[in-house]
């Protein structure tokens, strides 16, 4: 798919279906919770994004990643980096959103 249509759409993809999923999960205490809902029922198509999310994410890191690398034969050192990154974002996010949520 990418190699017909470029990387970009894809990148534009994995971006919306993020975003959807984080308007669903802000919305589900208010619009489906509120009005009797069961809260498993309501965060189902949340998880169901993250994962499809998560999926684009994992693709495209790697096709990022080779374009970046390609030719200087530094691909899994590159790759290891990206990863490294992507988890250090993932931990500073919790910490800064635990912080919010005890001052707020």
């Amino acid at each position: 798919l990418t190699d017909r249509h470029g990387r970009k759409p894809l990148l534009v993809l994995a971006c919306f279906v993020v975003a959807v999923r984080a308007l669903l999960t802000a919305l589900t205490e208010r619009f489906w919770i509120s009005q009797g809902g069961s809260p498993w029922l309501g965060l189902l198509p949340c998880q169901v994004l993250d994962g499809v999310g998560a999926g684009f994410w994992g693709i495209l890191l790697v096709l990022v990643t080779q374009d970046v690398s390609a030719g200087t034969g530094r691909f899994n050192l590159a790759l290891g980096c990206m990863q490294a990154s992507f988890s250090a974002g993932a931990i500073a996010s919790s910490l800064v959103s635990g912080a919010l949520a005890e001052a707020y």
